[in-house]
């Protein structure tokens, strides 16, 4: 994957697949995203840290190195057992309201302000999105989050 991980090709990759395709190519995006990030903190962790270190793995180490805090370790673990309902459960194909309502629930602040800003400064009335779409603008907002952290390193 690419090292500038843009967020309209992020949008992309969430809005314009089916539920499915979605969540699995978000999770590659965070997947990469929270690697680049601790590669970026600590470099010399790429002799012990490779493509097969579990996303799990990647959050624990992302919050002892300070990377991440405490509201965007549960949002990314929320996600990662999202992520996991859709590859190991065979029913699940689609986003459900309740998927929808607890994602939007565990995004840290930061995030949720991201959402207000993708709606011109209002909090959106999710009454009126479909299925699936508000967790899809969760996602966004919290890939955003990630960017701005991984853009703050070092800093």
């Amino acid at each position: 994957m690419n090292e500038d991980i843009r967020h309209d090709e992020f949008q992309e990759s969430v809005f314009n697949y089916n539920d499915l395709a979605a969540i699995l190519r978000a999770s590659a995006h965070f997947d990469f995203l929270l690697s680049s990030m601790i590669l970026k903190r600590l470099p010399d962790a790429v002799h012990f840290f490779g493509d097969n270190t579990p996303f799990s793995k990647k959050i624990v180490f992302a919050i002892r190195l300070e990377i991440i805090d405490e509201n965007t370790r549960r949002a990314l673990v929320a996600f990662n057992a999202l992520r996991n309902s859709f590859a190991h459960e065979l029913e699940k194909r689609i986003l459900t309201p309740e998927d929808d309502s607890a994602m939007i629930k565990v995004l840290p602040p930061q995030a949720l302000d991201i959402i207000t800003e993708m709606n011109q400064g209002v909090w959106p009335d999710f009454s009126t999105y479909g299925r699936g779409d508000v967790t899809k603008t969760a996602l966004m907002a919290l890939h955003k989050h990630l960017l701005n952290l991984r853009e703050n390193i070092g800093k």
